[in-house]
């Protein structure tokens, strides 16, 4: 039988088709995941905050290192007393009476819990060792001249958290004077804080007429004079740095208090994860900015840097010294890796056309396995007794090569 296109479906096969005018069943919809997914972040995140809050990490966590200035000295303070170094206990209150009473040091009783051990730095009014500026000694008729070497940089060469006798000029002495019956005597005429500037103009005034045999320039690569452009850049990205953060005011403490505010003062995830990214941002500015210094966008501070160095060499050549250039590099990984090789090359760039002979530092130090042990503290990675020990070695070798007739 033949059916017309138009007539209504028979036979089995044709029983799953619809009638014209029927209602198709609704497809299932898949089932949203995003609902529990974000459940799950949730309370993964509320699980990690009060795990966070359980640890103590949270808005207005204490400093890591503290300075206080007295009367003639600084006092360096820490959270941790690494290797046992530190011999100041601020827990102790007849400790603290002495430091207000004796160096008239400001009130440290809101802050000194958190950085209980400390070690005393004198200085002078220069800012400098006590006792560093004074005329040179008559030589003894019979013996040798004494050599004197004055060594001149910032707070590497100060010794920024070190005892008297440990800062690298003072080993220098020491390693010099083993072999050679205190025939050398080094002045430590380091400053913290300060820049080939104001270095210059220390040594010009004050320095040179102690005169020195020879004088060792500790150079960090902070050093350089910044333009007034670029110093503005700096600023702007620290500030940037510093966002949802302020500071104690200075007459409790110096440095290293911080309050946190905004939504790092109410969840210490996110307070956490600030930390890490701000991490990252100040490393990778930071690189940015040092190694910016010996280039075209500090072209400026740059080469009056040279020229301050070039006024340091060309005084003592005129007065029977030579400059000694010693760089420190940053005490970070040193190895392959090590970010600031630029920097170091413009310096010995530098040192090589102005014919002032120059020791790279980061040769000898990279071969110490452990970095931490170069540090005074993972907060403030200023160099310890042992890197300034391992730097004053180098030195001594460096001028036995370049002065071997003060050796023999």
């Amino acid at each position: 039988m033949n059916h017309d296109q138009n007539d209504p479906p028979t036979g089995p096969e044709d029983s799953q088709v619809l009638p014209r005018n029927a209602t198709p069943a609704p497809t299932p919809r898949p089932r949203r995941k995003w609902p529990l997914a974000l459940g799950s972040l949730l309370v993964t995140l509320l699980i990690a905050e009060i795990a966070l809050r359980i640890l103590g990490y949270g808005a207005n966590r204490g400093p890591s290192f503290q300075g206080y200035n007295g009367t003639g000295i600084r006092l360096m303070c820490y959270d941790l007393n690494l290797n046992n170094y530190l011999d100041v206990d601020l827990t102790d209150p007849d400790v603290r009476q002495t430091f207000y009473r004796r160096y008239g040091v400001a009130d440290m009783e809101q802050t000194y819990h958190y950085t209980p051990f400390g070690v005393v730095t004198p200085c002078d009014d220069h800012d400098m060792r006590p006792g560093q500026i004074r005329p040179k000694p008559p030589t003894p008729p019979g013996m040798p001249a004494k050599i004197r070497l004055i060594a001149i940089g910032d707070s590497f060469t100060y010794g920024h958290g070190l005892k008297p006798g440990d800062p690298w000029p003072r080993q220098l002495e020491t390693l010099l004077n083993a072999e050679n019956k205190d025939r050398f005597e080094v002045l430590n005429c380091g400053v913290g804080d300060t820049d080939v500037a104001a270095t210059t103009h220390l040594f010009m005034n004050h320095l040179l007429p102690l005169a020195p045999d020879a004088v060792i320039y500790g150079w960090y690569l902070n050093d350089p004079v910044q333009s007034a452009a670029y110093a503005q850049a700096q600023r702007e990205w620290m500030d940037r740095s510093r966002d949802e953060a302020k500071h104690i005011p200075d007459r409790y403490i110096s440095v290293g208090w911080e309050t946190v505010t905004g939504p790092r003062r109410w969840s210490a995830v996110y307070d956490l994860v600030w930390e890490k990214m701000n991490e990252r941002y100040i490393g990778r500015k930071s690189l940015e900015w040092i190694n910016g210094m010996y280039g075209p966008d500090n072209a400026q501070g740059w080469t009056q840097s040279r020229q301050m160095l070039a006024v340091i060499a060309d005084a003592c050549r005129q007065n029977n010294a030579q400059l000694h250039l010693a760089i420190w590099p940053m005490l970070i990984d040193l190895g392959p890796a090590y970010p600031f090789t630029p920097a170091h090359a413009a310096l010995t760039d530098a040192c090589n056309e102005q014919q002032i002979p120059c020791l790279d530092l980061r040769d000898r130090l990279r071969t110490h396995p452990v970095i931490d042990q170069l540090i005074l503290h993972p907060a403030d990675r200023h160099p310890s007794k042992l890197a300034c020990q391992i730097a004053a070695e180098a030195i001594r070798d460096h001028l036995e090569a370049q002065h071997p007739d003060w050796f023999r």
